[in-house]
């Protein structure tokens, strides 16, 4: 259950004034839904001559994450450094849990239609950001939303996602579909990939539990991808959705950007990718192979992310984002399947 509803539309223009007027910006404003993103609720806000989004934020009693404070802080040390390929952040209100933001005008990047020029921008974009990470501001960013910094911590976090997966209790056909994919197939992977981790930092003397030097650790958009933006008509593209973003392993942020489903990246950027972004770190070859290491991990991981639906908390968020949808589990679980038959070419 929601710890609030939805703020009538009429409620939502009335705060979206007051934070215009907060703003220095016009304050009479029309208000209209424009979709809606995996979590929130997005609004048009039309204050001619200048058009804006604002974000209602998804809260939940089992959910405690600030998704509105973080994603500000991130936008705000962005824009206040001179990247400028996100939305301007103009003003948030924390108690009603709304976000007011420059409008992008851009379209949604369809699967298949990557380039090697889009790969350098979304590089660009991630070594702008750690330019800045010695900044006294760049101290104040928390903590990514699951963020590693150990190889036992990533292998704890998907170990964690797979227990709530396998501690759902089979009450449709689909749900029983759902155990029967994770026992047969999505465990064995876990372990095989995890044993194979193990071993290998094994050879290379490598403690599960050591933790990343501050120094190592990069400033991260967090579930990084071409899935979180937009291409404008002259062909940048502009990211968006930072929510969990904060400081972070490298290894999880190239993790999660050649694993996410929705536009995949193709893994012929591998090597381009993972040393653009070992080249920003102290131990170059050190960042390369905790990169490599773990990528399948992340598949896993990510295969666990499809299957969120299934989950009371994360059915909640999308229901108040998108509206109940019955076949949503069914077309989850069916990318689930596909995205791990294609581990192998992770070289596992």
């Amino acid at each position: 259950m929601l710890s609030k509803s939805a703020a009538p539309l009429s409620g939502l223009r009335l705060r979206a004034a007051r934070l215009l007027a907060e703003a220095g910006c016009d304050s009479s404003a029309e208000l209209s839904s424009i979709g809606v993103g995996g979590n929130n609720r997005i609004y048009y806000v039309n204050a001619d001559p200048r058009h804006y989004v604002l974000k209602e934020y998804f809260r939940h009693p089992g959910d405690s994450r600030d998704r509105l404070g973080a994603e500000f802080a991130f936008a705000q040390f962005a824009w206040s450094n001179g990247i400028r390929c996100i939305p301007e952040p103009i003003a948030g209100d924390t108690a009603a849990g709304i976000g007011l933001y420059g409008h992008i005008n851009g379209e949604r990047i369809l699967p298949g239609t990557l380039c090697r020029a889009d790969i350098e921008q979304a590089l660009e974009f991630i070594i702008s950001l750690n330019r800045c990470k010695t900044l006294p501001e760049a101290r104040a960013l928390p903590i990514c939303s699951e963020a590693c910094f150990s190889i036992s911590t990533h292998i704890d976090v998907v170990r964690g996602r797979l227990d709530r997966l396998t501690g759902i209790i089979p009450e449709s056909p689909i749900d029983h579909e759902l155990e029967t994919f994770i026992q047969s197939r999505l465990i064995p992977a876990y372990k095989t990939v995890t044993e194979r981790i193990m071993a290998q930092i094994s050879e290379a003397r490598i403690s599960s539990d050591a933790e990343l030097a501050a120094e190592e650790r990069i400033i991260s958009p967090s579930d990084f991808g071409f899935h979180n933006a937009l291409r404008r008509q002259d062909g940048t593209i502009a990211f968006l959705d930072f929510e969990y973003a904060g400081w972070d392993d490298p290894a999880k942020l190239t993790g999660d950007f050649f694993n996410q489903v929705a536009v995949p990246v193709s893994l012929s950027y591998k090597d381009e990718v993972f040393n653009r972004v070992a080249d920003i770190l102290p131990n170059r070859k050190a960042a390369l192979m905790r990169m490599h290491l773990l990528l399948p991990l992340y598949r896993i991981k990510w295969c666990c992310i499809l299957l969120n639906d299934f989950l009371p908390v994360d059915s909640d968020r999308r229901d108040f984002a998108q509206g109940p949808a019955v076949e949503r589990k069914k077309g989850q679980l069916d990318r689930a399947w596909s995205l791990l038959a294609s581990l192998e070419e992770l070289e596992i």
